[in-house]
């Protein structure tokens, strides 16, 4: 995938990557892309972290 997407596939402007990656960005800032995965992490996490709490609550 392009690092920065206004520049061409040149070396220095490639990196590999999973193509579920390179299909999520699309079009989308590399600083874009970063941040909404970071919040697809944490929201992730605190879903987790509810689903502990209330099987401890239930108990």
């Amino acid at each position: 995938r392009r690092v920065n997407n206004q520049r061409g596939h040149i070396d220095d402007n490639i990196i590999v990557s999973p193509i579920k990656c390179n299909v999520a960005r699309k079009d989308m800032s590399l600083k874009a892309f970063r941040y909404q995965k970071l919040l697809d992490f944490n929201c992730a996490l605190s879903i987790q972290s509810m689903k502990r709490k209330k099987i401890y609550i239930e108990r």
